[in-house]
């Protein structure tokens, strides 16, 4: 199997709601996988482990609109890495990477 370290960006704001760190029904998403169709392959990580976030500079917006930033991180490993599969899972869940 192969191990790779994902990071993600997260914003909030006002009007702007954050999905913060990777929820508990979204790991099992990425463990339960999918059905790639064009493939004729389903895949699914093997393990996913959450290493949290770091706070990035914040942006101000307009009328002192401020928008926070935080990077998070996730340790995944997989049998398959081909066809951008790493980045189709994470694109599942409504996260890109």
């Amino acid at each position: 199997s192969k191990s790779y370290r994902v990071w993600y960006v997260d914003t909030s704001g006002p009007g702007i709601p954050g999905k913060g760190e990777l929820s508990n029904d979204e790991c099992e998403a990425l463990l339960s996988g999918l059905m790639l169709a064009k493939e004729q392959r389903h895949v699914r990580f093997d393990s996913v482990e959450r290493r949290g976030g770091e706070e990035m500079a914040t942006v101000e917006i307009g009328d002192n609109l401020i928008v926070k930033k935080t990077r998070y991180s996730v340790d995944v490993s997989i049998h398959c890495g081909a066809y951008h599969v790493v980045k189709r899972l994470f694109d599942s869940i409504g996260r890109a990477v």
